[in-house]
C-alpha cells in the first residue's frame, strides 16, 4: 500500500477527488491536503 500526500487544494483538489475516484483512487481531503491510497 502506498501512502501519497499531494499539494492539490480547494477547487482543484474537489475536482480531482470524483475524477480520481473513478480511476479507482481512494481520497481523504484534509486540511487542505489529499491523502491517496492505493493497493499498488
Amino acid at each position: 500500500m502506498r501512502i501519497l500526500v499531494t499539494g492539490a487544494t480547494g477547487s482543484l483538489g474537489q475536482e480531482l477527488c470524483p475524477m480520481l475516484e473513478q480511476e479507482g483512487w481512494l481520497f481523504w481531503a484534509t486540511n487542505s491536503k489529499i491523502f491517496d491510497i492505493t493497493n499498488t
